[in-house]
């Protein structure tokens, strides 16, 4: 990817775009019926005869279940940022729709996998 706010060809955003529906094993079909678009109109985002708007990437992002920057970061929008900022964001944003409860089941989990790997390493 480019850095710093520099425009991403077509190719590098659809590129990654078909890699992230790979990984959800989602199809373009999918991905326009969920994020309300026309399966033509992801057609032509995937085949590079289309530039993506603002608009449509907020769609795609809250299809793909990916906090809005991710996206435009993706799409050359955004400055890129660091791998470990990167994952910082996504968990913020995955714990941000999580309630209370989940969120204590999970801050627990993680309570005692941190602990359980101090005591291997003694």
């Amino acid at each position: 990817m480019e850095k710093c706010g520099k425009m991403l060809s077509m190719e590098s955003f659809s590129g990654w775009l078909l890699r992230e529906l790979k990984v959800r094993d989602m199809s373009q079909s999918d991905l326009a019926r969920i994020a309300g678009l026309g399966s033509g109109t992801i057609s032509n985002i995937v085949s590079g005869n289309r530039k993506v708007g603002q608009e449509t990437l907020v769609k795609i992002a809250h299809a793909l279940r990916l906090p809005d920057e991710t996206v435009f970061r993706a799409a050359g929008l955004l400055p890129q940022v660091s791998e470990e900022d990167a994952k910082f964001k996504d968990w913020k944003y995955l714990l941000e729709r999580l309630s209370e409860r989940d969120f204590s089941i999970l801050r627990d989990l993680a309570e005692k996998m941190v602990s359980e790997n101090e005591k291997e390493r003694d």
